[in-house]
């Protein structure tokens, strides 16, 4: 039987929380909303609907993952969330660098193009997340993964709640 903190395991540990961490961006749209809806000329409403599309992407396909992950493996996941998640925000920050220039508000396509953006953030996430949890349910003995879920669930709502607590 290997050691509980063998090397591979130590890698596929802090992968992990690496991925887990890079699959929790989605929480932080709050903090960016505001400027990108000024940048651009978005009203309240269009910045709620793409923020909806990166949830939506982020619940709807958490099914679909979690069967995909059962059946292959994690690793093709973890690629599809790090394309996604590049494109996702990288799209939107050459959308926000190139601004609406001298038009009052943004053209239907460029929003558009924002809500799959969202979308595309929320799927990554989704895909990372079930990805890394997938990775430590194999390399991890089940005695060892129990206090570590319950530290990695406090540690989510913290994460969760983080912004509210520091709002002024």
């Amino acid at each position: 039987m290997p050691r509980l903190l063998s090397v591979p395991r130590t890698t596929a540990l802090f992968g992990s929380i690496l991925v887990a961490i890079c699959s929790g961006t989605n929480y932080i749209y709050a903090a960016y909303a505001p400027q990108l809806g000024i940048r651009l000329h978005i009203s309240y409403t269009q910045l709620n609907l793409i923020g909806l599309a990166g949830y939506v992407g982020f619940y709807v396909s958490g099914p679909i993952w979690g069967r995909f992950i059962d059946r292959r493996g994690p690793g093709i996941p973890l690629l599809a969330a790090a394309m996604a998640n590049l494109v996702g925000y990288a799209g939107t920050r050459h959308i926000y660098n190139d601004g609406t220039g001298t038009t009052t508000s943004i053209s239907p396509v460029l929003f558009a193009a924002l809500v799959t953006c969202g979308l595309l953030t929320g799927l990554g996430a989704n895909a990372g997340l079930a990805s890394s949890v997938n990775t430590m349910a194999k390399s991890f003995p089940e005695s060892a993964l129990l206090s570590e879920t319950q530290r990695a669930r406090e540690e989510e709502v913290e994460l969760m709640t983080f912004p509210y607590s520091t709002a002024q």
